[in-house]
């Protein structure tokens, strides 16, 4: 019951020291990023309200040619998924 508010960073260590930890993005100069539910109400993090980080890379490395990545695994589930999921 001591942890029930902790929180939880998946922290990549080459961007660790880019920016201060915080849970708090009410009055930060972060860039965020914009939805089609509009600008969050809430910035912080808390219980329903998860934040991460975006990567310049976008969509890229999901776009690549499944049947040939699972080409000797032909009854993946990879094969299966939407491009939603």
């Amino acid at each position: 019951d001591r942890l029930k508010n902790s929180i939880i960073m998946i922290l990549d260590p080459d961007m660790i020291l880019l920016r201060p930890l915080t849970y708090d993005f009410t009055s930060s100069n972060v860039m965020i990023h914009r939805s089609e539910r509009g600008p969050p109400k809430v910035k912080k993090v808390m219980h329903g309200q998860p934040w991460a980080s975006l990567y310049a890379f976008g969509d890229g490395p999901f776009k690549q040619d499944l049947n040939y990545v699972f080409s000797n695994h032909t009854d993946s589930p990879a094969l299966k998924a939407t491009d939603d999921e």
